[in-house]
């Protein structure tokens, strides 16, 4: 059955698909047969595996003649490899190979990160003068992740700038990352050292959060199919979603000691997962909601219940009402699967639309607001028992000289113990 241009215009304007849907079938239709072997998952993983070890080698040769080469050596391969990989880009482009033309352009923005480090080390920028004797307390005056922020977004502007040439899903990736950490680096020369590394889980947690509602937006705006093989090269909202699971991960590992909203906010976690995940038809989601469970029912287990008896017999209940459900479920399953399609084959959207995302997102800003005080508060609490135990071991000590007894004297490993002399 042919399908003309008239009919899938008439097919947008009563809703069965997007304008951008549209704009992709008749891309694929136009595109010669020889491309269309090009977005066989068999052949997307050969350009991936290839241009892993093209990776691999240059690493490895840096590696290998780092120190040889120095700031100027280094900057010259890097150029020249970049120049190499942009060429072949160009040249496999032009003979209408646009998916390893991408992998070759990706393979040029991967050489961004050493070409900052090279301009910054030749500019005098990186390592900073000799520190002496201050070179620990070195981070107080020239704070070094500042200079990885300008590599992030370095890398991020490159990567931006070649997927508006080739719309190359995991050119997302770098510039995913840069919205990670650049935040993170950018804000620690105005934090206290002393509180820095508290404030860094609840940092990656609101920029995760952030992240998982720009990945939503990246996804209302483009067009992917769930259904098809093509995610991990045509996806782009993907590689972010991916990204804010490791931001989201991390902050609450570093996180987990400081509050106890951060162990119960995990079940917050599963649930937006797992409402994203049913909704959007996000794997990833899916499996990243289910570790936020279990890493909760953990919790419970072993800290919060950890002495009471009967909370095993609670959780089995729990779990026999959960097969319950999904029993009932599976009777109504046609049916919400049905749902389920019919919500996924237009632009995909939430309930709320970006309410979900945008209050987590509010919510982790806030929390973030409020941590350098409870931070501080703790280490002033800190400090205060270290002070209290400094004046009770004085207050023994002059106690003991004022009845004339000899101070206790601590036995040394490795020394025998030797009498005190005799008091006077």
């Amino acid at each position: 059955m042919n399908v003309t241009p008239e009919q899938l215009d008439r097919a947008v304007e009563q809703g069965i698909i997007s304008a951008a849907q549209r704009d992709r079938l008749l891309a694929f239709v136009a595109e010669p047969t020889r491309e269309s072997g090009e977005r066989a998952p068999a052949i997307v993983a050969a350009y991936g595996a290839g241009a892993m070890v093209v990776l691999f080698a240059f690493g490895w040769f840096l590696v290998e003649r780092w120190e040889r080469l120095g700031a100027a050596g280094i900057l010259v391969v890097v150029l020249l490899y970049a120049l190499i990989f942009g060429v072949t880009s160009w040249w496999l482009a032009r003979e209408k190979f646009p998916l390893a033309a991408s992998f070759a352009a990706l393979l040029a923005v991967g050489m961004t990160p050493v070409a900052t480090w090279a301009v910054l080390e030749l500019a005098g920028l990186w390592g900073g003068p000799p520190y002496g004797r201050y070179a620990p307390y070195a981070y107080l005056i020239d704070p070094l992740p500042t200079k990885w922020a300008l590599v992030e977004l370095m890398t991020a502007l490159a990567a931006l700038v070649t997927y508006r040439l080739t719309r190359f899903a995991p050119l997302a990736l770098p510039v995913a990352v840069a919205g990670w950490l650049v935040p993170l680096h950018l804000g620690s020369p105005f934090v206290d050292p002393m509180i820095a590394s508290s404030l860094f889980g609840w940092g990656s947690l609101a920029t995760g959060s952030g992240l998982l509602l720009a990945a939503h937006v990246i996804e209302r705006r483009t067009a992917w199919d769930a259904s098809t093989d093509e995610g991990l090269a045509f996806d782009p909202a993907g590689w972010v979603y991916r990204v804010a699971i490791a931001a989201l991960f991390v902050g609450t590992v570093s996180a987990w000691d400081d509050s106890a909203i951060v162990r119960h906010g995990v079940l917050a976690l599963a649930a937006v997962g797992a409402t994203l995940a049913l909704t959007l038809g996000r794997r990833e989601l899916l499996a990243a909601s289910g570790a936020a469970f279990i890493t909760y029912l953990g919790y419970l287990a072993f800290e919060v219940f950890e002495r009471v008896l009967s909370f095993p017999v609670v959780l089995a209940t729990f779990g026999i009402l959960i097969i319950l459900l999904a029993v009932m479920a599976q009777r109504r399953w046609p049916e919400l699967s049905a749902r389920l399609a019919v919500a996924r084959s237009g632009p995909r959207r939430l309930p709320g639309g970006y309410a979900i995302p945008a209050a987590l997102f509010a919510t982790t800003l806030a929390l973030l607001a409020v941590a350098p005080a409870k931070a501080r508060a703790e280490m002033n609490r800190q400090f205060q028992e270290q002070l209290r135990s400094i004046r009770e071991s004085g207050a023994e000590r002059r106690r003991i000289e004022a009845e004339g007894r000899p101070r206790p004297v601590k036995p040394v490993p490795g020394r025998p113990e030797t009498p005190p002399p005799p008091a006077p």
